[in-house]
C-alpha cells in the first residue's frame, strides 16, 4: 500500500500521522499534566502567603493599637475630656499649691474622619510642680497629647512680686 506512493507524499502522510498523533497526547496525557503543574504553582504561592499571615497580623493589630494609643482615640467625648481635664488638673492644684488660672473653651477642627480637640490651661506655681505636672498629664494619654507647654515669668507691677506662669495646649484627636 505505502510502495506505489511517492517520497514525498509519504513525508506528508507521516507529518499528517504526526500531528495527529501529538494532537492526541496532548489531549489525553499532557493537558492534564500541564494543568496540574500550573494548579501546584498557584496553590504553592499562596501557601508561601498564608504562612506568615498570623503574624503580619498580629503585627497590624499591635500596630493600630499603638497608634489609638498615642492618638488618645478612646470613646470619650468632648465634654467628658475637658471635664477630666478639669478634674485632674484642680485635684492637682490643690495637693501641690499651684494656682488655675484658666482654662480656656476647647477649639475643635474637623478633620477627614477625625476631630481634634485643643485644650489651653493655663497654671502659676513654682518650676518643679508645674513640670511634675505636666508629666503626669503627659503620662496620661487617655485626656490627650500635649502638643506644647509656654513658660512665662509675669511681675506683678504693683507688688514688684514675679510669678511662674505655665500654659499647656493638650490636643485630643478622636475618631469621627
Amino acid at each position: 500500500m505505502f510502495d506505489n506512493l511517492t517520497y514525498k507524499k509519504k513525508v506528508r502522510l507521516l507529518l499528517i500521522v504526526a500531528i495527529v498523533f501529538a494532537l492526541i497526547s496532548y489531549s489525553l496525557a499532557f493537558k492534564k499534566t500541564i494543568k496540574l503543574f500550573r494548579d501546584y504553582k498557584t496553590a504553592k504561592k499562596k501557601m508561601e502567603l498564608v504562612e506568615n499571615a498570623p503574624q503580619k497580623i498580629s503585627k497590624m493589630e499591635l500596630e493600630l493599637k499603638n497608634l489609638e494609643y498615642m492618638l488618645g482615640t478612646k470613646d470619650t467625648t468632648v465634654k467628658n475630656t475637658r471635664q477630666l481635664i478639669l478634674e485632674k488638673t484642680a485635684s492637682y492644684c490643690q495637693e501641690n499649691n499651684i494656682i488655675l488660672r484658666e482654662i480656656l473653651q476647647p477649639v475643635n477642627i474637623e478633620q477627614t474622619g477625625y476631630n481634634i480637640e485643643l485644650n489651653v490651661i493655663i497654671l502659676e506655681g513654682g518650676y518643679l510642680k508645674l513640670l511634675n505636672f505636666i508629666y503626669l498629664m503627659e503620662k496620661n494619654k487617655v485626656l490627650g497629647k500635649i502638643s506644647s507647654v509656654k513658660f512665662a515669668l509675669n511681675k506683678n507691677p504693683l507688688t514688684k512680686e514675679k510669678k511662674l506662669q505655665s500654659t499647656l495646649y493638650i490636643q485630643k484627636i478622636n475618631k469621627k
